[in-house]
């Protein structure tokens, strides 16, 4: 006896949940992973300090000071920004800042007064930024920070 073919209404009833499903696994597929592009609202302000010949872009709503004290031999200034949670009078920051110090002279080589200016849990790497090599130095207490260091 001779099998019988299948009916092409068998057939149709077959491949249209498949393609029917493929549609759906596509959709959801692609769906997930759409990029999101960031704002390209943000506006930029310059600072300048023709003293030690440096300038640099910052978010128009970072505050900038020239009041602060994070280094040892001062500062030259300070871009803050604070989070929602920060409270008055509190060392932690909820927000990030970036203080750039006063030049100084040292008497040895980078590698080693950083070495003797930090603790011993202190992590020490190189990075190039803008074609300048910097010796990076991570150090943590009650929150971290990270500096940079060039001669």
């Amino acid at each position: 006896m001779a099998k019988k073919g299948r009916s092409t209404s068998q057939i149709k009833w077959l491949v249209i949940p498949l393609i029917l499903i493929g549609l759906v696994a596509a959709f959801v597929f692609f769906k997930g992973n759409t990029e999101t592009k960031p704002s390209e609202s943000t506006a930029y302000r310059v600072y300048q300090n023709s003293e030690i010949g440096f300038s640099i872009s910052y978010p128009e709503s970072w505050e900038l000071r020239s009041d602060t004290q994070a280094f040892e031999n001062g500062d030259i200034v300070s871009f803050n920004k604070t989070g929602p949670t920060q409270k008055a009078q509190t060392e932690i920051t909820d927000g990030a800042r970036l203080s750039i110090a006063i030049p100084f002279a040292i008497n040895t080589d980078l590698k080693s007064w950083l070495k003797d200016n930090f603790s011993n849990e202190a992590k020490f790497s190189q990075m190039t930024f803008g074609g300048v090599t910097f010796e990076q130095v991570n150090e943590c207490y009650i929150g971290c920070f990270i500096y940079f260091y060039t001669l």
